[in-house]
């Protein structure tokens, strides 16, 4: 059974807000909870797993990715 993580508050995450590499994206979908694998560091060999809240929506985007 998953835990009840209801009424807690997010946690300031290092690099929240910035753009970052997706390393992989190992689960999205509607209902359920998303989990990436990024690149917080410049050692490649070294990733970040970051799980989201349930998802709630997935949008389709169009043209190339901005350059930062």
């Amino acid at each position: 059974m998953a835990p009840d993580y209801a009424g807690m508050e997010p946690a300031e995450l290092r690099r929240d807000g910035e753009q970052l590499e997706l390393h992989s994206l190992i689960g999205c979908r509607l209902g359920e909870r998303a989990v990436f694998v990024i690149q917080l560091r410049e050692d490649p060999s070294v990733v970040t797993v970051r799980e989201t809240s349930q998802v709630q929506e997935i949008l389709a985007l169009s043209g190339a990715p901005k350059e930062a």
